[in-house]
């Protein structure tokens, strides 16, 4: 069973919602069968999007967010799931829509083709420890910026 979990909240956060708290949530699998009741005090609108196989993951996912209409503020936004997903909407968060990291967060915990990302970072990996710690001392306690450029540095050496 694959299922990603993507969240937005109008309160700030989607871990312990509270009744009368809006919440949106898609989850994606790949098998109709997986989908389970997700009981919540809050009045939460769940989306099941089902998708033919785990390549179709990344994808609907960061659809789910990057189509819908987001709020302007009192707003987060929180998504776990396949890694270039995660990548995908904390760009177009972060980047495209100007949001401050506080706003949001992503996380990318498994990855399509994990052993080939393995491979390729095990190439890179001296390179990309010195750039990333340079660009750390440089971004002190701004975690958006340091996460910027960390997504810059793995972009160029093909991550």
């Amino acid at each position: 069973m694959s299922v990603t979990l993507g969240g937005i909240t109008d309160h700030g956060t989607t871990r312990g919602l509270h009744p009368g708290q809006r919440a949106v949530a898609t989850v994606v699998i790949t098998d109709a069968a997986d989908e389970i009741p997700l009981p919540s005090p809050s009045d939460v609108a769940v989306t099941w999007s089902v998708v033919a196989g785990e390549d179709g993951i990344a994808g609907a996912l960061a659809e789910a967010v990057t189509s819908c209409d987001l709020p302007e503020s009192d707003r987060y936004v929180w998504l776990a799931g396949e890694a270039r997903a995660s990548r995908s909407v904390r760009r177009h968060l972060r980047r495209e829509l100007g949001w401050p990291q506080s706003d949001f967060s992503t996380c990318g915990y498994w990855q399509i083709d994990a052993g080939k990302w393995s491979k390729r970072y095990e190439e890179v990996a001296a390179d990309v420890i010195a750039r990333a710690t340079g660009v750390q001392a440089e971004s002190g306690d701004d975690e958006g910026a340091y996460l910027d450029a960390l997504e810059d540095i793995y972009e160029s050496v093909g991550l």
